[in-house]
């Protein structure tokens, strides 16, 4: 399978996308996803992951996240409070976390590909160095 679909339903979990190890675009929207914690370990899955999508859920940070061909990471209407694990990634192109509630924008950095970054409608008083 290389796209996935199962927006605007009731999950609270997608650690069993690990085992789609083909696994191109994932749309997940509108769900009730907390974290995503389980992605920072998909170092040995998922080679092939480009575009995530995890618009409206319920994610409250985003971590570090190994996955190489990543381009695409759309997490705007969440509640994510920090980005502080992220550190970065080196494939990004789209980054959007707008409407979440970052106060900084630490951890936000270090992504020499990204072409467009959106921040809207948060709370940030403070833009860390290296944005």
């Amino acid at each position: 399978m290389r796209f996935l679909s199962v927006s605007k339903n009731q999950l609270k979990d997608l650690s069993e996308i690990l085992y789609l190890p083909f696994l191109v675009t994932l749309n997940a929207s509108e769900n009730q996803i907390g974290s995503i914690d389980f992605l920072s370990v998909a170092r040995d899955s998922l080679h092939y992951l480009q575009a995530v999508t995890l618009t409206k859920n319920k994610l409250t940070s985003l971590p570090a996240l190994p996955l190489q061909r990543l381009s695409r990471l759309l997490l705007n209407e969440n509640e994510i409070a920090t980005c502080a694990a992220f550190t970065g990634h080196q494939t990004i192109l789209h980054l959007d976390l707008s409407k979440n509630k970052l106060t900084s924008t630490a951890g936000i950095a270090n992504m020499p590909k990204l072409q467009q970054l959106e921040l809207g409608e948060n709370e940030i008083s403070e833009v860390a160095s290296g944005l």
